[in-house]
């Protein structure tokens, strides 16, 4: 490798920042301080990075919480909690949802069970419950087609 001087720049003061550096076909340009100093390494004990903290880039400090925050959340959500499964009376809407889908539904637990029926005998598994549900069910709509 080898550094040839820019007679270009010979007598101005960028003269003693450019050189070129040759290698391989490859041409690049170097800036070289006029300052040797600025060219040592930084002490790490002696700079500002030794004084800096990981946790003030992590965390903002800006937004620390009160003490007493967590208790409060889970006071809050505990008495939430108790009321609605424990100390509310059922009302009217509760009792609409312990009605079965099937019995709001017309004719829905027969077609879950054709398809049901379907899937498993194709995949060779165990269906003679199923069957045993579906035979019931025709019935009942049998017998409620015969009263109407």
């Amino acid at each position: 490798m080898t550094m040839i001087f820019l007679n270009i720049f010979r007598n101005k003061p960028l003269a003693r920042y450019l050189f070129i550096k040759r290698s391989f076909s490859k041409n690049t340009i170097l800036l070289k301080s006029a300052n040797a100093e600025e060219d040592l390494p930084i002490k790490f004990t002696t700079s500002q990075a030794h004084t800096y903290k990981a946790r003030q880039s992590i965390k903002n400090d800006t937004d620390i919480r009160l003490w007493y925050e967590p208790i409060v959340l889970i006071g809050s959500l505990s008495a939430f909690i108790v009321y609605f499964t424990i100390l509310r009376a059922d009302n009217d809407l509760d009792e609409e949802f312990k009605v079965s889908l099937y019995e709001r539904i017309a004719g829905l637990e027969e077609k879950q069970l054709i398809n049901f029926l379907d899937h498993n005998q194709k995949d060779n598994e165990e269906t003679s419950s199923a069957k045993v549900r579906l035979q019931v069910i025709k019935e009942e709509n049998k017998l409620t087609e015969e009263k109407n």
